[in-house]
């Protein structure tokens, strides 16, 4: 399996990772731990070290199956990439509903929601922590000193990685928030093929249908994006 790095960090990973989604929700069938410690194995074995989830799948769940599976490995063997900024905690949502839940991006809501998900995963750190479908209006300064401070005390590897959606390359916040290593998300086209990103751009997630990858030239090409360098992620 090749490996890879995010950008210029020191964060290296498989070049395919297994997005631990599916764990969380019913949508195509139901997953228990015995199938997520099976399909994590699997993927381990063929040279996946990369592991992705978020809180929000199935309001932790996928979080629970997924760090019991990589207990099975060994937690120094693999990487963990997690997201934050849904508080299902007050708003829960409806089961196999694709309704759009209550966001939070405060420092405060950040802080507790880790907190909470390294005790579901059983670690004591999280390698890629991603802002969960953040808006760009979203984007604040105090947010990212917090997200600093967690760096600092060991809890993650790195913040730099936002899963963006927002579909203008016009939006006004755009020149003021771009972050060095932003990642994107989905549609977030913003700006990037327009020039004004001039910060490195580290993951990427995506919809499959959008991309075209070469990988034997390490060339990655999105909605007309040309960029080296760029780590591709599992749409959620």
């Amino acid at each position: 399996m090749l490996r890879r790095t995010f950008g210029d960090s020191p964060l290296e990973v498989s070049a395919i990772g297994l997005g631990c989604w599916i764990f969380g929700v019913d949508w195509w069938g139901h997953y228990t731990e015995a199938d997520a410690v099976r399909l994590v194995r699997f993927a381990f074995d063929q040279g996946v070290t990369f592991f992705d989830t978020g809180d929000a799948y199935g309001n932790g769940r996928s979080e629970t199956l997924t760090g019991a599976a990589i207990r099975e490995i060994g937690r120094d063997r693999v990487e963990i990439g997690s997201k934050f900024g849904y508080d299902f905690y007050s708003d829960p949502g409806t089961p196999g509903s694709h309704r759009e839940r209550k966001q939070d991006f405060s420092p405060a809501f950040m802080r507790t929601a880790l907190e909470r998900s390294l005790r579901r995963l059983g670690t004591d750190r999280i390698d890629l922590y991603m802002a969960h479908n953040i808006k760009l209006p979203q984007f604040r300064d105090d947010l990212f000193a917090e997200l600093e401070k967690v760096k600092d005390e060991g809890k993650i590897r790195g913040w730099k990685s936002v899963h963006v959606t927002d579909n203008s390359p016009d939006h006004p916040y755009m020149d003021k928030w771009w972050v060095p290593g932003l990642a994107i998300g989905y549609d977030a086209s913003c700006g990037i093929n327009r020039g004004k990103a001039q910060a490195p751009i580290i993951a990427a997630q995506h919809r499959p249908a959008r991309a075209v990858i070469r990988p034997a030239e390490d060339d990655i090409r999105v909605l007309g994006i040309h960029s080296k360098g760029v780590h591709f992620m599992p749409p959620d």
